[in-house]
């Protein structure tokens, strides 16, 4: 099990945690912002140097998008993109998935599962620049709350169009 997470101290608390509950050794600690592309495809990179030294060579069985955050004000991240779409679609999600869905798709009986919310419920996809908060009136509009929602609807529209793409490959949920 490959554990990805943002805080090195807090990643490596979590991983104890579950060895401690799980009795297993066999845990990894990926330390990536995925809000932010270049650490995206750097531990990326890492996963796949590391599985490929392995008997069979690259292997993913599954993979778990679970990022979330809802951000009070609107917020840039050091690559000039919003904070929520980064996170939670545009890196988090839509790049970590492209980058996994080759190794995805040839390991037999793959998942990926893209964690939502019912909060998407009250919300339909919106234009491209409202959505990635590029627009000058999606900025000076921009609620925290109403952007995870927004993000939690585009992840299901995504896992929807990869379930058609992929689906005879990999099993895609949302």
């Amino acid at each position: 099990v490959y554990m990805v997470c943002r805080n090195p101290e807090r990643g490596e608390k979590a991983k104890a945690d579950v060895a401690e509950k799980t009795k297993s050794d066999k845990l990894h600690l990926l330390v990536c912002d995925v809000g932010k592309a270049k650490d995206v495809r750097s531990m990326w990179k890492s996963f796949i140097d590391a599985s490929a030294s392995k008997a069979g060579g690259s292997k993913l069985d599954g993979l778990v998008c679970n990022a979330g955050t809802i951000m009070h004000e609107m917020t840039l991240t050091d690559e000039e993109v919003e904070t929520t779409f980064a996170s939670q679609m545009g890196n988090g999600v839509y790049l970590l998935g492209t980058l996994a869905m080759p190794t995805l798709s040839s390991t037999p009986d793959s998942r990926l599962v893209i964690v939502t919310s019912g909060g998407m419920l009250n919300v339909a996809l919106p234009d491209w620049e409202t959505l990635t908060c590029t627009s000058k009136k999606a900025r000076e509009e921009y609620n925290g709350v109403k952007w995870y929602a927004l993000m939690k609807r585009a992840q299901v529209i995504l896992a929807e169009k990869w379930g058609k793409k992929y689906g005879d490959k990999v099993k895609i949920c949302a």
